[in-house]
C-alpha cells in the first residue's frame, strides 16, 4: 500500500467522507432549483461588478489549493478526491463568472454533482481500507 497521502491516514478518510457526502447530497438536492445563473450585480467602493469579486477569488484560491494537493501527492485515492474536488470549484467559479443558458447550467450542476459522488465513493472506500490511527504508531 503506498503511504504518504492525506487519505491514508483513517481519521482524514473519514472526514473527506463526510464533505464529499454532504456536497454531493447538496449538488444533487439543488440540480432542479432555479435554472437561471446566480450571478448578482455587486458595487463596490463605487465600482460595478456583474459577478461578485469576492466569490471569484474564493472559488479561484480553493481550485488553486485543492489542484496542489491532487498534484504534488503520491497517493492515487488523493489525486483522484482532491482532482474531483478541483473541478467541481472550476465549475462553480464558471457558473458564477459566465452567464450560462438553462441547459448549459442543468450540464454544469450534473457535471458537478457526478463528481462529488465519484469523490465521496472513493472516500468512503479509502477510509474502509485505510488503517486505523493509533496514538503510537508511526
Amino acid at each position: 500500500m503506498q503511504q504518504g497521502g492525506i487519505l491514508f491516514k483513517k481519521k482524514y478518510a473519514i472526514v473527506s467522507f463526510l464533505f464529499c457526502l454532504y456536497a454531493s447530497v447538496e449538488a444533487w438536492r439543488r440540480m432542479f432549483w432555479a435554472a437561471h445563473a446566480q450571478q448578482r450585480a455587486v458595487n463596490y467602493f463605487g465600482h460595478y461588478f456583474q459577478a461578485d469579486p469576492v466569490h471569484i477569488f474564493g472559488f479561484a484560491w480553493s481550485v488553486l489549493i485543492t489542484a496542489s494537493f491532487a498534484v504534488k501527492s503520491p497517493f492515487k485515492p488523493d489525486r483522484f478526491v482532491f482532482g474531483l474536488a478541483s473541478l467541481c470549484l472550476a465549475l462553480g467559479m464558471i457558473a458564477e463568472i459566465y452567464p450560462l443558458t438553462s441547459f448549459t447550467l442543468l450540464a454544469v450542476r450534473q457535471a458537478r454533482a457526478i463528481a462529488w459522488t465519484v469523490a465521496a465513493v472513493i472516500s468512503l472506500k479509502q477510509a474502509i481500507e485505510a488503517r486505523p490511527d493509533f496514538p503510537n504508531s508511526e
